[in-house]
C-alpha cells in the first residue's frame, strides 16, 4: 500500500495539471468542491480522498496538489540517501544464492 501511494503520488505529478482530476476520477479517488456560497469554512474547501489519504485546498487543484505532497510526505524512506524504501533492496531474485551472478 505504501509503495502504491508513492507510485501514484509520483504518477500524478507526472500528470498534467489540467488533467489532475480526471486521472483521480478515473481510479476511485473522491473529488467536493469548494460551495460557491459557504455558509461555514470548510464549505469554502476543496477535498481530495485517494488511497486513505485526504487533502483540502482553497481548489481542486490546490487540493490536488497538497495530496500529492502528502502522499510523498508519507512515503518511508531510507535514512542514508532519503530514497524510499523498497522491500527488495540488496535481496536476491527467488531461487538464487547469494554472491551468484545472474545472466
Amino acid at each position: 500500500m505504501i509503495l502504491e501511494t508513492h507510485t501514484a503520488a509520483q504518477t500524478l505529478k507526472a500528470v498534467a495539471i489540467c488533467d489532475r482530476a480526471n486521472w483521480l476520477l478515473q481510479r476511485g479517488a473522491t473529488l467536493t468542491p469548494p460551495d460557491p456560497a459557504p455558509f461555514t469554512w470548510d464549505e469554502s474547501r476543496a477535498c481530495v480522498h485517494f488511497l486513505n489519504i485526504t487533502a483540502e485546498g482553497t481548489s481542486i487543484t490546490e487540493a490536488i496538489s497538497n495530496w500529492i505532497a502528502a502522499a510523498l510526505k508519507k512515503t518511508p524512506r531510507r535514512a542514508t540517501d532519503g530514497r524510499p524504501i523498497c522491500p527488495f533492496n540488496g535481496q536476491p531474485p527467488i531461487g538464487a544464492m547469494p554472491g551468484q551472478r545472474q545472466s
